[in-house]
């Protein structure tokens, strides 16, 4: 998944607390909660840091090595994405996830 961009449709809305993303899908009427590593990846997604980035840090958050973290962050991206809370195009902005 890291050749792609990655967008929020326009029907999810989203806010951050402070121990958690409350993430709500204005079009079916449901709401999630992230907390821990989801809530920060959640976060770090819509701040424009490129997919090695993002893979680096969630080893130092879940004490683990890089390849597990990666493991973590396309299946956390796979859920999101099949849940219809993200959405994706075949290409980067200058190498960067979101644009």
């Amino acid at each position: 998944m890291n050749d792609v961009v990655i967008g929020c449709p326009a029907h999810i809305r989203w806010v951050r607390d402070k121990t958690q993303v409350i993430i709500v899908d204005e079009q079916r009427g449901e709401s999630c909660r992230l907390t821990g590593a989801e809530a920060a990846l959640w976060s770090w997604l819509w701040q424009r840091h490129t997919y090695p980035q993002l893979v680096q840090w969630l080893a130092a958050l879940l004490n683990t090595g890089t390849e597990q973290a990666g493991a973590y962050l396309a299946d956390r991206l796979r859920n999101w994405h099949a849940a219809g809370l993200i959405v994706t195009h075949p290409e980067r902005v200058d190498g960067e996830l979101n644009g």
